[in-house]
């Protein structure tokens, strides 16, 4: 997904990030050699605090990759993207730097979209492709106008209740490298394609872990591009089937949704009100449930469909 990797680059650039130095972080991009790897032309251009390594992989699952990267980063804290289909908004580098400075046992997520009108494994079937999201992006300006993302995305299906109450996954978060050591790094006996449900695994052992502060980037986000990749696919129930079998059998069936009541860092552009709203209305309707069925609000437990 050579197109994709290279909207991430952007959006992981200095030039592209707001309020933070090149010498305050550092990218690693670890990319399993296929036929639409980086070419030398990009690897040329990437800027001067970006390292990028190709690994010859068998594999069609990152875990091994993910644990090279850890183990050879320099940060105390670490930031993880699974999945190198994601652009980001401006502010998620600075946003993070501060959730850091707030707590050294900081857990901090960014709300997870997806880039057209909804969600892409339905969207794809209308329509919706590489061709009408290099427009949609064209038409906001991108990456001039990193922000107005959010007039052109809508929630993540793993988290279709907002980033308030309890989420499936983020697909990019921060975590004290110590953190990643306890959990044991990426179970890399999730071989699936794109790693099956390891990013949800990992999510929830981080988001669980004795003493972690939870805190999301709420006027942020990171928007999935359309790749054609397992979860846009036709068959993507079929994966999504096999990927749930694996995800429960690991978790002996006590797998459920990351629910913390989070300590929201940063500020709201114009373009994510629309969003903000929706997840405060989701949040509100959850807390009137709970109220009527006497449950409690956070309870980090099976999460009554909420």
């Amino acid at each position: 997904m050579r197109e994709q990797i290279r909207n991430t680059i952007t959006s992981l650039s200095p030039a592209y990030q707001r309020g933070i130095r090149p010498e305050d972080y550092e990218v690693l991009l670890l990319e399993n050699s296929s036929d639409e790897s980086l070419e030398p032309g990009d690897i040329a251009k990437l800027p001067e605090n970006f390292t990028y390594i190709l690994r010859e992989e068998s594999s069609q699952s990152p875990a091994a990759a993910i644990n090279q990267g850890i183990s050879i980063a320099r940060g105390l804290f670490i930031g993880l993207m699974i999945d190198g289909a994601y652009v980001m908004t401006p502010g998620v580098l600075r946003n993070a730097m501060l959730a850091t400075k707030a707590s050294e046992h900081a857990f901090i997520t960014v709300p997870t979209y997806h880039l057209g009108p909804g969600d892409q494994a339905i969207t794809t079937l209308q329509g919706f492709g590489l061709e009408k999201q290099r427009e949609a992006l064209a038409d906001i300006g991108w990456p001039d106008e990193g922000y107005k993302l959010f007039s052109i995305g809508g929630f993540c299906p793993s988290n279709p209740k907002g980033f308030f109450p309890s989420i499936l996954e983020s697909n990019c978060y921060f975590t004290p490298r110590a953190s990643l050591e306890e959990i044991g790094g990426a179970d890399e006996s999730f071989q699936q394609a794109g790693g099956g449900s390891l990013n949800l695994d990992m999510t929830l052992k981080l988001g669980t872990r004795a003493g972690s502060v939870y805190f999301t980037l709420g006027g942020e986000g990171v928007f999935h591009q359309y790749h054609g990749g397992v979860t846009t696919s036709k068959t993507r129930d079929e994966f999504v089937a096999a990927f749930d079998r694996e995800l429960h059998d690991k978790w002996d069936s006590k797998f459920h949704y990351f629910a913390r009541n989070p300590i929201v860092i940063g500020s709201f552009s114009e373009y994510s009100h629309e969003l903000l709203q929706q997840s405060s209305q989701l949040m509100q309707k959850r807390f009137r449930i709970c109220r009527k069925n006497n449950w409690p609000v956070w309870e980090d437990a099976q999460d009554h469909d909420l």
